[in-house]
């Protein structure tokens, strides 16, 4: 995949996807790089911790289960991350109840399976608002 010399000049954000699936990950990432953003990959906690530790990211996809899993996990330790917090996509196969307390913790939700399109026009919508 080769970017054009308008997304090597103004990248449009770091996105750091994170997913325990290699197929779903590298597409996810395959298709927001493909889309002029800059991506990092993991496919873990600990290992996506390890990247926001070292580099400033702007949002992160986050495969996520329900209450427990590890992306819930991931989620709650990136929200705690004071001031500096990178936007939060939930890509997840339940939806959550708008009164639990993982609603709070996302910035936005995708249902699986989610369109290219969608995943884009999503990310893109979380990125303006970064401010």
């Amino acid at each position: 995949m080769t970017a054009t010399k308008e997304t090597q000049e103004r990248p449009r954000g770091l996105v750091l996807v994170v997913d325990d699936h290699t197929d779903t990950r590298d597409f996810h990432a395959q298709v927001l790089g493909a889309a002029g953003y800059s991506v990092v990959s993991a496919e873990g906690v600990e290992h996506a911790l390890a990247i926001v530790d070292a580099i400033v990211v702007d949002l992160v996809v986050i495969d996520a289960g329900p209450p427990g899993s590890d992306g819930f996990e991931l989620a709650q330790r990136l929200h705690a991350r004071r001031p500096r917090r990178p936007r939060l996509l939930a890509v997840t196969g339940h939806v959550p109840e708008d009164t639990s307390t993982e609603i709070v913790l996302f910035d936005a939700y995708l249902i699986k399976p989610c369109l290219p399109e969608k995943l884009v026009a999503v990310v893109t919508e979380l990125l303006a608002k970064r401010g």
